[in-house]
């Protein structure tokens, strides 16, 4: 088993209370969010690696920062994923806010102030950046606690381009 595939397994067995316990990762989230808020913003399209139960997606939608957007959340664990869903019902359920689902699994937030389509996808960012140049584009990037996942050495080289190019012209990456 590889140190990749150990994280991975240990993760998927604590996801559910993750955040209950992840003291660093709620405080980096906050200066994330604190730094990036004109950005976010900004943003129309927002993909997040590394979404997991989807506390991000929470904190984003709590300040106010998502409006008018679609939200895209990845995840390499399926577990994660289905955690995020199942707690993003249960946010909208204590907001007393619309949340509904389409056939595909796609949610669609509502507020008076806020409309957000939201997608989650078990999948690896490489996988999924393969499939997903001319389906999608994204003007914001969220990964704040994924580095320690990824092998730096190959995934730099490998998918800056990748990366660029799954991007608006515009985007951030310029």
């Amino acid at each position: 088993m590889t140190h990749k595939q150990a994280i991975q397994r240990n993760f998927a067995r604590r996801g559910a209370t993750y955040d209950s316990h992840a003291r660093i990762q709620q405080w980096m989230a906050a200066e994330l969010l604190r730094g990036c808020k004109e950005a976010v913003l900004q943003a129309r399209t927002i993909l997040e690696v590394g979404c997991g139960i989807g506390t991000m997606l929470e904190r984003l939608l709590d300040r106010g920062l998502l409006t008018r957007s679609a939200y895209t959340g990845i995840d390499v664990e399926a577990e994660c994923i289905r955690a995020a869903a199942q707690r993003l019902q249960g946010y909208a359920a204590r907001r007393q806010s619309s949340l509904t689902i389409d056939s595909d699994g796609t949610m669609l937030f509502a507020t008076q102030t806020q409309d957000v389509r939201i997608t989650f996808e078990a999948a690896d960012l490489f996988v999924f950046l393969e499939h997903a140049p001319g389906k999608s584009a994204w003007d914001l990037l969220v990964a704040h606690a994924v580095l320690d996942l990824v092998d730096l050495d190959t995934a730099l080289i490998d998918q800056a381009l990748g990366l660029r190019a799954a991007f608006h012209q515009s985007g951030s990456l310029e």
